[in-house]
């Protein structure tokens, strides 16, 4: 059987409407195939990595319905303990994951992307589960999910931003990142 005309697929993998160039900044409504691509990816993970019995969260903006985004998902992997990301770093690059190493000064974090054909479609967070980084990933988009004042607001920020910096998307990180952290602060602390 074929595919509808616009969709492609990449084993059980629904890719449509998913990625990003290198040089060029996207922000769309989020759309509920990321939450498709997410549950088969969550699956592939979970079999690849099941010796370090992982939590697997779909975290970011993609994860969080009505709310605008970059359309890359962002996975939150926790296993035990940093230790621990030597044993997964092998499964992930079998996957396709390219590890990027240590994400800023998180020492509990590691950083690894998904591309397709020269476009990210998704990113992941190994996290130790000790570490805070993924209790707040999953709190903000808790938040968001609940609240649509601060979904809009945060909205507004995100244009913003990316009106600021273009197609940069470290700075784009770096730059909502006061945003998110007086958020956190204010709900969380």
């Amino acid at each position: 059987m074929s595919e509808p005309s616009g969709v492609e697929v990449v084993g059980e993998r629904d890719l449509s409407g998913l990625g990003m160039v290198p040089s060029r900044m996207v922000l769309t409504l989020a759309h509920e195939r990321w939450a498709r691509f997410f549950d088969a990816e969550a699956a592939r993970l979970g079999a690849a990595l099941c010796g370090l019995s992982p939590i697997i969260e779909h975290v970011g903006s993609t994860a969080v319905p009505c709310l605008l985004a970059k359309p890359i998902v962002d996975v939150g992997v926790v296993v035990g303990d940093v230790e621990d990301f030597a044993v997964a770093v092998a499964p992930l690059q079998a996957l396709g994951y390219r590890d990027r190493g240590q994400n800023g000064d998180d020492l509990m974090r590691r950083y690894f992307v998904l591309e397709v054909d020269g476009r990210r479609v998704a990113q992941l967070h190994l996290w130790a589960r000790a570490a805070s980084g993924w209790r707040e990933a999953v709190a903000f988009r808790d938040l968001l999910r609940t609240r649509a004042d601060l979904r809009e607001a945060y909205a507004v920020e995100k244009r913003r931003v990316a009106a600021a910096v273009g197609w940069r998307k470290g700075d784009y990180a770096v730059a909502k990142g006061a945003f998110v952290q007086e958020l956190l602060d204010r709900w969380f602390r």
